[in-house]
């Protein structure tokens, strides 16, 4: 009877204390979730922090350009003078003087840049131009700029606001190759894209001017033109620009605001591959432009010229191969498991499609492989942000393509920089196009890297066609052979030629 009631005891005293320990296993499994919750809280604060920072700087660089160029301005300094005047005696005797001395600094100024008229005659000339890099083929023929040689290059950059940062993009691989041309005096910006960040992070002076959906219930579209109109007479006229780059899929929102410069050398970096119909209507403001520069598709190897007379150069990439991040620093860097590998997916800012539903069916579809991590790429100019997805790492970055190396596998949209970058860089890649684009033939491009073999094209996303697609470049030899297919085809980079033509343009 004692040996029962002593075993019954420690039974109980068991059970109590299994019970005690299932407790504080469930409190510290609470406490480790909270923690978790809260270690993404401070992240997401820091980063709301550092872009706040950033939106500050951003505010006071802009106003100070503002008071500076409104207190230079010969408006300004003769209204000044006229209040002084009706003021005081003394500014009234000295008005003669000071009028005088803005109207002689005025004319030092204008002087200093002298510009040409234009050339009465619509017709435009053309010159044999052979390429001076060695691995493009020519000749093609390059236009004559109707505005004579120029011998001190003011170029601004304008690149429109997209889905993506495509335009933005292209036109900072063009102006980083060029900033060290001493020809050229100064390269500033003016965008509607919400990268204002990027092209100050780059060193370019860089001015914002709101996008016309931002403005399209505040003011009307006379408005809207004359607020353009006007901050791009004001950068004309402060940095005396005789050089105008623009990226965008249509001329038609600054058409107004470049007709009337006609002493401005301008040119269109101009992407071609558009939905059915598009490119009839974005002809239409192609004569302002003095050239034409198109980006080329995956399989243009060298420089030609369409029928149209616009220069085609091979595909456009920000970076070279040499300033990408070795293996081991990307793994380091993201805090990366080096015994696993590593599918990277970037499907875009999400700005006009939903990518979180997509997002979430690839991690789950990828989970399925053992071994394996997930990375996942937020643009900076994304209007929202990713939910959080357990055991994967977020990377709010720009460019991402500087951590490509520390990857195996790249599930992507099919946008022109993406597809391009991870062709130039031999990324092995599965492309999921974005079919709510406005004009960018995202399906068309994706189906061009499938029939090159620089891609496997996923339209519409499926688990079962996702798992089949990461099986096939899962394979160690299938992966090879993408990585050395992609290396053969895309041997140069064609923003290095983007740079010499328009350098051979100006200064011809």
């Amino acid at each position: 009877m004692t040996e029962h009631m002593k075993s019954s005891g420690r039974r109980k005293k068991e059970a109590e204390t299994e019970r005690v320990a299932g407790k504080n296993r469930e409190q510290s499994s609470a406490l480790s979730s909270r923690i978790r919750r809260l270690e993404r809280e401070i992240e997401r604060l820091k980063n709301d922090k550092q872009e706040l920072q950033d939106r500050i700087l951003q505010l006071r660089t802009e106003y100070a350009q503002k008071y500076d160029s409104l207190t230079s301005s010969i408006t300004y300094r003769v209204g000044d003078a006229l209040v002084r005047a009706a003021m005081s005696p003394r500014g009234a005797i000295t008005l003669p003087l000071r009028l005088w001395r803005i109207y002689r600094a005025y004319r030092a100024k204008e002087s200093r840049q002298p510009r040409p008229k234009p050339v009465p005659s619509k017709k435009r000339e053309s010159t044999l131009y052979e390429s001076t890099i060695a691995t493009v083929s020519g000749p093609v023929m390059l236009p004559t700029t109707q505005r004579g040689r120029i011998q001190a290059a003011r170029i601004l950059f304008m690149p429109t606001n997209g889905g993506g940062l495509g335009h933005v993009t292209r036109l900072l691989a063009i102006a980083r190759r060029l900033k060290t041309d001493t020809r050229i005096s100064e390269i500033v910006f003016l965008t509607t894209s919400q990268a204002l960040n990027v092209l100050w992070q780059e060193g370019f002076v860089s001015y914002h001017h709101p996008t016309i959906d931002q403005l399209r219930d505040k003011i009307s579209i006379k408005g809207r033109q004359n607020s353009l109109r006007g901050l791009f007479d004001s950068i004309v006229n402060n940095h005396e620009i005789n050089v105008f780059v623009f990226d965008g899929v249509s001329a038609a929102s600054v058409a107004p605001a470049i007709a009337r410069h006609k002493s401005i050398c301008k040119v269109w970096i101009r992407r071609m591959l558009l939905k059915e119909g598009k490119e009839e209507i974005y002809n239409r403001k192609a004569g302002l432009f003095d050239l034409q520069l198109v980006p080329g598709e995956l399989g243009q190897e060298s420089i030609t010229q369409d029928s149209a007379g616009r220069i085609i150069v091979p595909p456009m990439v920000f970076l070279d191969r040499d300033e990408l991040l070795p293996r081991q620093d990307v793994i380091e860097q993201l805090g990366l498991n080096p015994a696993k590998k590593t599918i990277f997916v970037q499907l875009g800012a999400g700005n006009i499609n939903d990518i979180n539903t997509q997002s979430e069916m690839i991690i789950e579809t990828a989970r399925q492989f053992a071994d394996f991590q997930v990375v996942l790429a937020e643009s900076p100019i994304s209007h929202g942000r990713f939910k959080c997805f357990q055991g994967v790492r977020t990377v709010r970055d720009y460019p991402l393509s500087r951590y490509y190396q520390g990857f195996d596998i790249v599930i992507s949209a099919a946008g022109y920089n993406t597809i391009t970058e991870l062709a130039y860089f031999g990324i092995p890649s599965i492309f999921i196009p974005n079919l709510e684009t406005g004009s960018d033939n995202q399906l068309g491009r994706a189906t061009i890297a499938q029939q090159t073999g620089t891609g496997l094209l996923l339209s519409p996303l499926t688990a079962s066609g996702l798992k089949e697609c990461l099986e096939k470049l899962l394979d160690d030899t299938n992966n090879a052979e993408f990585r050395k297919r992609h290396l053969s085809l895309c041997p140069i980079n064609g923003s290095d030629v983007a740079a010499q033509v328009l350098a051979d343009f100006l200064f011809q």
